[in-house]
């Protein structure tokens, strides 16, 4: 017969997923997460406990990966309330106004070489098409989380859109 842990082990505290000092047993953070998701998820009446994860993960900024480490079941969750606590700014670029004001063919290889240096700025910087853009239509929308790369390229709070087709933000 295996020996158990004596309750005052750090082997026993890892089984249980919590952490004693100064006699105050303190819970692992991975617990604390899996416990609220798996609460807020089989509960309709512990919706706050979702709400708590994603306050959580933007005030101590848990990363993405952190997810990989919880259960299964809850895996999911946390890696959509993840998504959602990282605002996001976006533009709309529009390609088919690139050339629309050139009066030659060599303002528009001007302009057209000038709009893809930019846009090749923008990808070494680290902006994303969003998934949801309509390339095919002629625009597209440009999207990052970080709020200095978005205040460099004149990109708005993405609740600022109410109207994604629209030419203008709010």
């Amino acid at each position: 017969m295996g020996r158990s842990p004596s309750r005052d082990s750090a082997e026993y505290a890892e089984k249980l997923s919590w952490i004693p000092s100064d006699g105050i047993h303190y819970i692992n953070i991975a617990t604390l997460v899996e416990l609220k998701l798996a609460s807020g998820m089989t509960n309709l009446g512990r919706l706050k406990d979702l709400s708590d994860v994603l306050e959580l993960i933007k005030a101590i900024d848990l990363p993405f990966d952190f997810g990989d480490q919880l259960n299964a079941f809850v895996r999911d969750k946390y890696q959509e309330l993840w998504k959602q606590a990282r605002k996001r700014f976006v533009t709309i670029w529009r390609s088919k106004e690139l050339a629309a004001e050139a009066k030659t063919i060599e303002d528009m290889i001007a302009m057209l070489r000038s709009a893809a240096d930019e846009l090749e700025r923008m990808r070494q910087d680290g902006v994303m098409v969003d998934d949801a853009s309509q390339i095919s239509a002629g625009h597209v929308r440009l999207v990052t989380t970080d709020p200095i790369i978005a205040e460099k390229y004149g990109f708005v709070d993405e609740s600022e859109y109410w109207d994604m087709d629209g030419d203008e933000a709010t």
